[in-house]
């Protein structure tokens, strides 16, 4: 503890060093705290990066103001509505404040510790807060009601901008070049079908949900469009078998995203176990027409039904190894680490499409071919009853039928050592009296899984595409409205884009 203190005190001085030739004058960075100008508020962590011990004292974890009786100085922004300015105010007139809002744009001086910036406080607090000024965000501070007040005019000028730009597209010209309200030239229906057909709407799952609510017309060609989608897809199932549950470091042996199931995350970051698959043939599906078969209209068939009908067999799983002391607990062979059967459903997009499957890396970094967009999972946990089994899952239905289901049970007698004498033992004495062990009859019970099905066929609904694209286009708006936010407030067109996304993605 006293070497960390030691070299805590001469982290500080040095921290209180470079601060000095930073912060001048010196006569005004004399009464502030280094603390706060650098690392801001108290951030519970030492100069490792750990917290901590027993709330020692450390240079690099800020300062709260709550036991510190320096100056905190800070650049406190407010908005001023009837001028539509902004105005910066200093506590504290230390160089690197005055340098930065002297070369901001649009800042001129009012004062010696005030500073009028013309525009909106969203775009001058992210100009102070960005690293180009010398000194950290946490230094700026807004005043209460200032940014509300900032976006509420913002809002109202970008709503008279947005009004301006929709009249102006509204504006016909008729034949003799006069503005006026003439008819159009062709029917709205005509139009639509016209974009529908050249413009490829088929492969735009959240412009067609978009549509649907629009009118009844709207609806109609977007429900067209859609069915024809959901008919000419390329999915495919793939069958995992025998999952057994793995701990610690039997996750990273053979982990393979392709054949791995995550479990629940622990406090580490990552999953707590690891559920280990043995992989089946893949299964390829098709829809067939109706004419062509005669079957009910956009169910998916397996193209190859040798390969549909699959198997598993657990193999002889011990019961009872939490009476032992040996070790006949391992995972691989314990019936409470079993998990049964899993069978996954993909999606493969073409290129056509706005989705595209995520890549896959081994455990050592290494690219590995894409699995496609994984849609749905039916899990078989238990052994299932024989007979024709129907599943549903977010818009996947999936059909199948359970040929055979077993269970048996075995038992075996075994003779185990003990190190404690029992009522019923052969010992052995050696030469010098001493016992040498005692030996004691156990029972041990194994159970083993097996079965075999075959999978019927596959239906998926067209908000299943609307959802895996939505999702997308969900994250790419989060960091396109993240940077908007710097600048301004979000527009209600664009408010009310993001709400019916997030909608869409489920």
């Amino acid at each position: 503890v006293e070497g960390r203190r030691e070299r805590n005190s001469r982290e500080f001085y040095r921290l209180l060093e470079r601060g000095r030739r930073v912060w001048t004058p010196n006569n005004i960075f004399n009464r502030c705290c280094v603390k706060w100008l650098v690392d801001g508020d108290d951030r519970g962590y030492d100069v490792d990066g750990y917290p901590g011990i027993f709330g020692e004292y450390s240079p690099r974890r800020g300062c709260n103001g709550r036991r510190c009786n320096r100056d905190h100085p800070t650049i406190i922004l407010r908005f001023d509505a009837a001028a539509c300015v902004t105005i910066a105010t200093i506590s504290h007139r230390l160089d690197p404040f005055v340098r930065c809002l002297n070369n901001l744009d649009g800042a001129w001086p009012h004062s010696a510790t005030v500073w009028r910036i013309t525009g909106y406080l969203r775009h001058v607090e992210t100009a102070l807060r960005s690293r180009d000024t010398g000194f950290g965000g946490h230094l700026v501070k807004v005043e209460p009601g200032s940014r509300e007040a900032s976006d509420a005019a913002q809002a109202a000028e970008l709503e008279m901008v947005e009004w301006a730009k929709n009249t102006n597209k509204r504006r016909r010209v008729n034949g003799d070049d006069q503005i006026g309200d003439t008819k159009p030239f062709i029917k709205l229906e005509e139009v639509i079908c016209i974009v529908a057909k050249h413009c490829n709407m088929q492969n735009d799952p959240l412009t067609l949900f978009c549509m649907r609510p629009v009118c009844k017309f709207f609806h109609k060609i977007a429900t067209s469009i859609a069915s024809m989608k959901v008919k000419a897809l390329n999915l495919s199932i793939t069958p995992l078998v025998n999952g057994t549950e793995c701990y610690g470091d039997d996750q990273i042996s053979g982990y393979d995203e392709e054949t791995s199931d995550s479990g629940n995350w622990g406090f580490g970051g990552g999953p707590s176990q690891i559920t280990q698959y043995s992989k089946k043939s893949v299964v390829s599906l098709i829809c067939h027409p109706p004419e062509e078969a005669e079957i009910e209209d956009g169910w998916y068939h397996p193209v190859n039904t040798e390969d549909a009908t699959f198997d598993w067999d657990s193999g002889e799983l011990f019961r009872d190894p939490e009476e032992y002391q040996d070790d006949h607990d391992d995972t691989d062979w314990a019936e409470y680490a079993y998990s049964g059967q899993l069978m996954r459903v993909f999606w493969h997009p073409s290129p056509e499409d706005p989705i595209c499957p995520p890549g896959r890396n081994d455990f050592y970094a290494e690219i590995k071919p894409r699995l496609g967009v994984r849609i749905a999972e039916f899990y078989l946990r238990r052994p299932p009853n024989c007979g024709n089994v129907t599943q549903s899952q977010k818009g996947i239905t999936i059909s199948y039928e359970v040929l055979e289901s077993n269970t048996s049970e075995t038992e075996e007698e075994v003779d185990e050592e003990e190190e404690e004498e029992e009522e019923i033992w052969v010992g052995s004495i050696d030469e010098e009296g001493s016992s040498a062990g005692s030996i004691i009859r156990r029972t041990r019970r194994y159970i083993k899984y097996s079965g075999k099905i075959a999978l019927g066929r596959v239906k998926v609904d067209f908000g299943v595409l609307v959802r895996a694209h939505a999702c997308k286009v969900n994250g790419e708006l989060c960091h396109k409205y993240t940077n908007i936010l710097k600048e301004r407030p979000l527009t209600p067109t664009e408010k009310e884009y993001k709400t019916l996304v997030e909608l869409a993605s489920g």
